[in-house]
C-alpha cells in the first residue's frame, strides 16, 4: 500500500526519458517508490518536452541521465522556470556526473537501483514549498534581467564563454558555438578536450585555472584548432565571482583576429619570399645610396666571389672604384653611373662588363646591369645587379673548339649517318654508311637519288615515312628496312627521320640516322617460334586440365558425403549436392556463412577451434558432432575432416571439408 494520504491533491510528475523503454523504466521505478497520489505522464525526447510542459504544468520534472541535462534545463527555464529537475540514473553513476548535473541546476540526482535514496529525494523534492508571489516576481525580475544582458552578450561578434576549472563549458554564446554547428545550449556540459585538441585545450585549461586560483585576468593571442580549422584569437580570461566572492568559473571572451593575423603573415612570408629569391640567386645584388656608397649586398656575394658582406662593403669603396673592380673598368662603369643618374627617365638602365676580384685573387668577367630606382621610396638607390659570364666566356671558347672535334666525331660514329635534300637525293654521308653500303661499280652516294638504295617494295613505305617526318617537324619518325649486302646477305636496319631546320627555321634536308637490328630481329623470329610452340603446349595441357576438371566435378556432384569449401575469412564459398541434402540448405542460404552456423550451438566452439587448428598447423582435423538437419528431423550424427588448402606462399586461407552421416555406424 503506498504510504502518503491518498486523499491529497495528486502531485503532478513529467517523465522524460530517451526513448520508450526508458521512460517505461522510469514510470515503474516511480512507483515503486509507494509516494502517493501521484499524477504521471512520460515523453520520450527533450524535443517534444515543451509541448508537454505547455500542456500542463506539473511538480517536479524527471529525466533519465543518459539525456543532456543541459537542454533539458534549456526547456524547462523556457517554459515552466522555477520547476525542480530531478536526474534519474539507471546505471552506476559517477560523482564526477553528479556534481555536474548539481552544478548545471538540477534539484538532485540518484540512481534507480537504489530505491530508498531513490524515494527519499523525491519526497525531499515534492515536500519543499512552492515559491511566493514575491520570490516569483523576484525570479521573473532576474530572468528579464538576464535576458537583458543575454541579448548585449548575443549581439557582440566576439566568442564569449564560461568554464569551470574543471574544463566543463557553462555558457557559450551562439558566436562560441557557431564554429561547432550546433546550437549553444547543445555544449552546455561538455569538456574542453571534447571541444578542441589536446593540446590546444591543455594550454586553455591552463589559463583558466591560473585566472581562477589567482583572481586576476590574463590577456593572450594565441591559435586554436576548431573543428579541424585553425582559427587565431585575442583571447581575454577573466575570474567570475559568486555571490559569496568565491571564484568557481572563468569567463573567456575572444574576438577571432584570424583574418589579421594571416595577413601580418602573409606579409612576412613575402618579405621573407623577396629575401630568399635575392639570396639564393646565382647573380650579386647590390644597392647603392645618393652618395654611391654601398648600402646593401646580398648573402650570394660569398658563393660568387669569395667575399664576406662586411669585407665586400668595406672593400668596394665609394662608387665601387675600389680594389675589388679592375682599374681598366673603374672609368667604364662610373661613366655609366654618371650617365644613369643624369639621363631624363626615372627609371634608366646602363649595362656593361666589369671584372671584379675573386677573394682568391683572381678576375672574374661580370655583365652589370645598373638601375636607377632612386626615386622609389622603398629602395632608394641604384641597384645593381651582376651576373658572373667568367664560365659563359670560357664555354664560348670551348664551342669553338668542340666544333673542330665534331667532325671527327661523327666519322668515328657506328651508326649509318645520311642527310637528305628535297629532291631526294643523299647530300651526306657519314664513312660507316659508304663502307657498308658502297655501290658495286664505285661510284660515289653523294647526289644519287635515296631511293636506289632502298629496295624496290619499301619504296612506298620510305615515301611515306619522310612525308609524316616533315609533316611532323620534330618528331622523329622511325622505319624498319631491309638492306641487301654485296654478298648476298640480308641486313636488318632501323632507321630514324627527323627533319633538319635551317637558321631561318625553313626545312631543306632530312636527317636519317639508321642502326644495324639484324640480331634483334634474329632473336624476334626465336621469340616468335618458341612463342608458337609455348602456345601449342598450352592449348594441349588446357585439354588435360579441363578433363581432369571434369573428372573432379563429377566426384564431387556425386559424392555421398557432403563436400564443401571453407573461406577462413568469408565463410563457405561452395558445397555439393550431398551437403545441401544433408542441411536441408540452398545456395543462396549456406554461402558466406560460417560452417558453425549449422551445428548445434553447443558444438559451435569445438567447430571454430578445429578449422583454426586445421589452418595453423597445415594438417587434417576429424571431429564428431550432432545436427538436426532439417525442422522436426532427428539428430544426424556426422563426422567432419578439415583439411587445409596450402597456397604457393605456404599460407592457409581455406578449407575442404567433408561431412559423413555416421549415424547408421
Amino acid at each position: 500500500m503506498p504510504d502518503e494520504d491518498s486523499s491529497a491533491a495528486a502531485r503532478q510528475i513529467l517523465i522524460v526519458g530517451a526513448g520508450a523503454d526508458e521512460a517505461d523504466t522510469l514510470r515503474r521505478a516511480l512507483d515503486c517508490t509507494r509516494i502517493a497520489p501521484l499524477s504521471v505522464r512520460t515523453t520520450t525526447a527533450v524535443e517534444s518536452l515543451p509541448a508537454a510542459l505547455q500542456t500542463q504544468p506539473v511538480d517536479v520534472l524527471l529525466s533519465s541521465a543518459s539525456l543532456s541535462l543541459a537542454a533539458v534545463l534549456q526547456a524547462v527555464h523556457r517554459e515552466q522556470p522555477g520547476l525542480p529537475v530531478v536526474v534519474a540514473a539507471l546505471s552506476p553513476l559517477r560523482v564526477s556526473q553528479a556534481v555536474a548535473a548539481m552544478r548545471l541546476g538540477a534539484a538532485g540526482v540518484a540512481e534507480v537501483a537504489d530505491r530508498e535514496g531513490f524515494a527519499a529525494l523525491l519526497r525531499e523534492v515534492l515536500a519543499q514549498d512552492r515559491c511566493s508571489d514575491a520570490a516569483a516576481a523576484a525570479q521573473a525580475a532576474l530572468r528579464a534581467s538576464e535576458e537583458r544582458y543575454r541579448s548585449l552578450i548575443e549581439s557582440t561578434d566576439a566568442v564569449i564563454s564560461v568554464f569551470d576549472a574543471s574544463g566543463m563549458l557553462l555558457y557559450a554564446n551562439a558566436v562560441a558555438a557557431r564554429p561547432f554547428g550546433v546550437p549553444p545550449e547543445a555544449m552546455i556540459g561538455r569538456r574542453m578536450h571534447e571541444l578542441f585538441p589536446a593540446s590546444s585545450a591543455d594550454r586553455q585549461l591552463g589559463t583558466i585555472r591560473r585566472v581562477i586560483e589567482s583572481g586576476r585576468g590574463e590577456t593572450s593571442e594565441a591559435e586554436s584548432i576548431v573543428e579541424g580549422r585553425s582559427l587565431w584569437y585575442r583571447t581575454s580570461v577573466q575570474p567570475v565571482r559568486e555571490a559569496s566572492g568565491e571564484i568557481t568559473s572563468a569567463l573567456i571572451n575572444a574576438v577571432d583576429i584570424t583574418e589579421r593575423v594571416r595577413a601580418a603573415h602573409k606579409l612576412e612570408d613575402r618579405e621573407k619570399y623577396f629575401h630568399a629569391l635575392i639570396d639564393s640567386a646565382h647573380d650579386l645584388t647590390v644597392v647603392l645610396d645618393a652618395q654611391l656608397g654601398v648600402n646593401y649586398v646580398s648573402s650570394s656575394v660569398l658563393d660568387i666571389l669569395g667575399h664576406s658582406r662586411e669585407a665586400f662593403v668595406s672593400g668596394a669603396g665609394t662608387a665601387l672604384n675600389g680594389p675589388l673592380v679592375h682599374p681598366e673598368d673603374v672609368a667604364r662603369l662610373q661613366q655609366g653611373i654618371r650617365s644613369l643618374r643624369q639621363a631624363e627617365t626615372a627609371e634608366g638602365k646602363q649595362t656593361a662588363e666589369v671584372r671584379l676580384r675573386h677573394a682568391d685573387g683572381s678576375w672574374r668577367m661580370f655583365e652589370v646591369t645598373i638601375t636607377n630606382l632612386l626615386a622609389d621610396a622603398s629602395v632608394a638607390g641604384l641597384v645593381v645587379n651582376a651576373r658572373d659570364v667568367t664560365a659563359r666566356r670560357a664555354a664560348e671558347a670551348a664551342l669553338r673548339h668542340s666544333e673542330a672535334r665534331l667532325h671527327s666525331l661523327v666519322a668515328s660514329q657506328t651508326a649509318f649517318n645520311t642527310r637528305v635534300d628535297m629532291d631526294g637525293r643523299i647530300t651526306y654521308c657519314n664513312p660507316r654508311y659508304e663502307q657498308q653500303f658502297a655501290r658495286e661499280d664505285g661510284r660515289p652516294l653523294l647526289g644519287i637519288d635515296s631511293l636506289e638504295m632502298v629496295a624496290p617494295e619499301d619504296h612506298a613505305r620510305v615515301q611515306a615515312a619522310v612525308l609524316d617526318c616533315l609533316t611532323h617537324i620534330d618528331h622523329p619518325v622511325q622505319i624498319e628496312l631491309r638492306k641487301q649486302l654485296r654478298d648476298g646477305s640480308t641486313m636488318w636496319t632501323l632507321w630514324e627521320f627527323t627533319a633538319v631546320r635551317e637558321a631561318d627555321g625553313v626545312v631543306r634536308e632530312v636527317q636519317c640516322v639508321g642502326f644495324d637490328i639484324s640480331q634483334q630481329k634474329r632473336a624476334e623470329i626465336a621469340l616468335q617460334e618458341s612463342r608458337a610452340l609455348l602456345e601449342e603446349r598450352v592449348a594441349e595441357r588446357t585439354v588435360q586440365l579441363e578433363q581432369v576438371k571434369d573428372r573432379l566435378e563429377a566426384i564431387f556432384n556425386h559424392s555421398g558425403d557432403g563436400i564443401l569449401l571453407l573461406d577462413l575469412d568469408r565463410g563457405i564459398q561452395q558445397a555439393n549436392t550431398a551437403f545441401e541434402e544433408l542441411f536441408g540448405q540452398s545456395a543462396a542460404q549456406y554461402i558466406g556463412k560460417p560452417l558453425e552456423t549449422f551445428m548445434r550451438e553447443a558444438d559451435a566452439p569445438l567447430v571454430r577451434a578445429s578449422i583454426s587448428e586445421a589452418a595453423l598447423t597445415h594438417s587434417t582435423r576429424h571431429i564428431d558432432v550432432q545436427i538436426q538437419p532439417r525442422a522436426g528431423g532427428e539428430r544426424l550424427d556426422i563426422e567432419i575432416s578439415l583439411a587445409p588448402v596450402n597456397r604457393s606462399d605456404k599460407q592457409v586461407t581455406s578449407l575442404v571439408c567433408i561431412i559423413r552421416d555416421v549415424s547408421k555406424r
